[in-house]
């Protein structure tokens, strides 16, 4: 899978980033013996961001430095895409063949792993049955719900053929830390052909770990059911500790679909599994933000390609598979590098700043008129790589930005649903164990506190209480979503409807 520019970070220490390990030298002329002539720009926090490790052109090794920041603390032992590979397997189909070797050179696995399960389209085709509409639809709801092996045969049948394998995914699930190594595979443009795992892979297991939970849970299987949903939660939430914002979005997706899974599991449990299973959410990682892959990882990736036109000029710009991604622009011998450095960070900084607002409506707001800026400089940017400015910089500069500068508002959007899918999942477990000690379900949510939660979550989206209400025996709990409408019934995708 190719590092994209335009996806929609890093986590290094609790509280370090890779910019204050790197910065503390003072702003200095790049030179090395390498490099015949001297660089065309300044090292510093203004204008590369980071000062060391050096290419031997003088350039900052971006991949170098991510890299080293990602594996500190790793071992074969903790990383949890060791115990998956283990499972997923080593070949072609998992990873690249460019990077093969020293892709489990770095991860410290000496020898190729078999695979041992595979997801249930890749079964339906070794079994010789067709992946017809009717399957697909099974395997969705086979998440959403309890099921049984009457009900969805193939599912069942693939679930059981591959269930030492998943028992071997849970066991990895508990390991601490996520660690895909980073490797280069061009001498200009590295950030842009970092090539990842197969992230699909990792997905499968997770979505099979929760069909096998709906399916133990309709067994009255409670603790097997847990299990695999916790070890979902853990490889989301793992992944997501990863240093790309596709990471990032693949652990949400793990992580949504678990806590669908909560839902369905707190319809039914007793007050003190509902305590245990609790106290067992609460030891998960906690989930990083997605701004810090925009403040990182797609910044580096952006003055990576800036450094590599200065010196190789624009055809430099190849993806992993050696595509062009730009086209010739001519002399750029008289463009000021460092102005060109200085707007896109500036850009970056409100990207970030955008995206670190403290409710979500300041964030859409600012994230909006600053996607609606982008597009109008990609616009603009057909007129500049047509040579048409005038001022080399501005030229180079406006081309450069049409091409690199991503758009992550949805990114962020996708975040917060996935947030508040964990806190609804969060909830409805509490409120199982409320209704377990007194009889009933609450007349409001802040009764769940401090007895069951710490504190009750807001709507992440409208920033004021989520909508709560009995209905019945059972309850309805909705945030307003995106749209920030209250129709009386909750978002169309995020609403929980208890019948009992």
């Amino acid at each position: 899978m190719k590092l994209q520019l335009a996806l929609v970070a890093v986590v290094f220490s609790a509280s370090t980033t890779l910019a204050q390990t790197t910065l503390s030298p003072p702003t200095t002329p790049a030179t090395t013996e390498a490099a015949a002539t001297r660089p065309a720009f300044t090292l510093g926090k203004e204008t590369t961001r980071i000062v060391a490790p050096l290419l031997a052109d003088g350039r900052p090794d971006y991949v170098g430095a991510l890299d080293q920041a990602r594996s500190k603390g790793v071992t074969p032992e903790n990383n949890v895409l060791v115990g998956l590979l283990e499972v997923l397997g080593t070949g072609p189909e998992m990873i690249s063949q460019k990077i093969h070797d020293e892709y489990l050179k770095r991860l410290g696995i000496t020898q190729e792993q078999k695979t041992t399960f595979k997801n249930f389209q890749a079964y339906l085709k070794e079994e010789g049955i067709e992946y017809s509409d009717g399957l697909q639809v099974q395997e969705d709801q086979a998440h959403k719900g309890r099921w049984n092996s009457k009900e969805f045969p193939e599912i069942a049948a693939w679930l059981a053929k591959y269930d030492q394998a998943l028992d071997q995914v849970v066991k990895a699930a508990g390991r601490e830390r996520y660690y895909s190594p980073l490797i280069a595979t061009s001498e200009r443009a590295q950030l842009i052909g970092v090539l990842l795992p197969s992230l699909g892979g990792i997905r499968g297991a997770a979505n099979a770990l929760t069909a096998r939970a709906m399916l133990r849970l309709d067994g009255g299987q409670i603790k097997g059911c847990q299990a695999d949903l916790i070890a979902a939660h853990r490889l989301g939430r793992l992944v997501m500790q990863g240093p790309t914002l596709i990471e990032k979005l693949v652990g949400m997706s793990i992580e949504g679909i678990a806590a669908r899974g909560d839902i369905t599991l707190a319809d039914g449990l007793g007050p003190d599994a509902a305590k245990n299973y609790l106290a067992e959410l609460g030891k998960q990682p906690t989930v990083e933000e997605v701004a810090t892959s925009v403040d990182e990882v797609e910044r580096f990736s952006t003055l990576d390609a800036v450094l590599a036109v200065s010196k190789f000029g624009a055809p430099s710009l190849v993806d992993s598979d050696g595509v062009a991604i730009a086209g010739d622009w001519g002399d750029t011998s008289q463009v000021d590098w460092d102005k060109v450095l200085k707007r896109m960070n500036g850009w970056y900084d409100r990207m970030v700043s955008a995206m670190r607002m403290p409710t979500f409506a300041e964030r859409q707001t600012k994230m909006v008129a600053l996607e609606k800026e982008i597009e109008e400089i990609k616009a603009a940017g057909v007129k500049a790589s047509g040579l048409t400015a005038t001022d080399p910089t501005e030229r180079t500069t406006v081309a450069l930005m049409s091409i690199l500068l991503p758009s992550v508002g949805k990114a962020r959007v996708l975040a917060d649903r996935a947030r508040e899918w964990t806190d609804l999942g969060t909830l409805a477990v509490a409120l199982a164990a409320y209704r377990g000690e007194k009889g009933a379900y609450p007349e409001k949510l802040e009764a769940l506190a401090p007895g069951y939660l710490k504190e009750v979550p807001k709507d992440i989206f409208a920033d004021a209480p989520l909508k709560y209400r009995k209905d019945g025996e059972g309850y309805v709990l909705y945030s307003v979503g995106p749209s920030l409408k209250d129709d009386g019934r909750g978002a169309k995708d995020i609403v929980v409807r208890m019948s009992k």
